[in-house]
């Protein structure tokens, strides 16, 4: 296993943990979560809407982050599924705080998910960074083979997995 895909098993794994810890208080407590963030669950239809989006979707990304984590092929697709999922939260959060005000409630997740979206796009950038080079090295190592070039063996194209 290669540094870079450690480096994205570990985002997806600190990923899907603060997607399954978020998951996780809003199912264990949905009222008393919902309380502290000064809403009211009037009515059973109400703690069922809030447990499907505020408990459900965030389970559902955080065990497919970690699914994504266990193997060398899903890692890539993961980081961009998490970096969607992600962003798409902080840009709705801050479009609210924009709107309605509130950053100081909002801080400290405005500031989980703004590194850990980072995060997930240094990585991706760096993947794509390095098959990128994988690619071009494969090309000219084919190019010289076709002129007749011995290919030193450190250059020769790499099968992809």
């Amino acid at each position: 296993m290669d540094r870079l895909d450690l480096t994205g098993r570990i985002v997806l794994s600190a990923g899907g943990l603060l997607l399954a810890l978020i998951a996780g208080r809003t199912l264990a407590d949905p009222i008393g979560t919902a309380a502290a963030a000064g809403l009211a669950l009037r009515t059973p239809g109400a703690i069922g809407v809030f447990l499907s989006t505020g408990g459900g979707f965030p389970l559902g990304a955080a065990l497919f982050a970690l699914a994504c984590a266990a193997s060398r092929r899903t890692v890539g697709p993961g980081l961009a599924s998490l970096a969607i999922f992600i962003m798409a939260t902080l840009a709705v959060r801050l479009a609210a705080i924009v709107r309605f005000g509130g950053f100081a409630a909002q801080r400290g997740p405005v500031i989980g998910e703004t590194l850990i979206a980072l995060a997930t796009v240094a990585v991706l950038a760096a993947r794509y960074a390095a098959d990128r080079r994988r690619q071009m090295r494969g090309e000219a190592a084919d190019l010289r083979h076709s002129l007749g070039t011995p290919v030193p063996p450190e250059t020769r194209a790499e099968p992809v997995p």
